[in-house]
């Protein structure tokens, strides 16, 4: 299940003070990566909240949360999303570093995984035995560059052959 909050985080809170606080201090956090994140549009950072929960194996197919796009110049910057987990059991993101089978990775509550926006990846509760009962909430963040602005509302599930990376990503 997915949330989309946008820009728009007043959603969240009941008093718009704190939601102005949770932005600021969320603003913060991202700009002490500056050296990692050089080019990144701070004011059009995007959320979405996704949870997985119960006996529920959701799996994502193979995307990128960015249309692809070939990096010619190096003032091109690549954009980032970020997923911080907000339950105690942490959460699960599918990796690939190439064509094959990806890795599963656990991302422990209080970390955050910063991806590139090349990477290919999954989210969802992977199947195995002793975490069904877990919850897996985490914020998800969308650090658009003005080379490669945010579609929330689009994954990107084709590769540069412009066949589906699920025929290639393999689980």
């Amino acid at each position: 299940m997915q949330l989309k909050i946008g820009g728009n985080f007043e959603r969240l809170f009941d008093c718009p003070k704190d939601a102005k606080k949770f932005k600021v201090s969320l603003l913060a956090f991202f700009r002490k990566f500056k050296k990692d994140l050089s080019g990144v549009l701070h004011s059009k950072l995007l959320m979405s909240i996704i949870y997985n929960h119960g006996d529920e194996v959701i799996v994502q197919d193979p995307h990128r949360d960015f249309g692809f796009k070939q990096v010619m110049d190096t003032k091109e910057k690549l954009a980032w999303t970020a997923n911080i987990p907000i339950s105690q059991d942490g959460s699960y993101i599918i990796l690939w570093n190439g064509p094959g089978y990806g890795t599963s990775i656990h991302i422990p509550f209080g970390k955050c995984l910063l991806l590139r926006s090349d990477v290919v990846h999954a989210g969802g509760r992977p199947d195995w035995t002793g975490i069904a009962s877990k919850k897996n909430l985490r914020m998800h963040f969308y650090l658009p560059t003005s080379f490669m602005p945010a579609d929330p509302e689009n994954v990107f599930p084709i590769d540069t052959d412009g066949k589906e990376l699920k025929e290639h990503y393999l689980f």
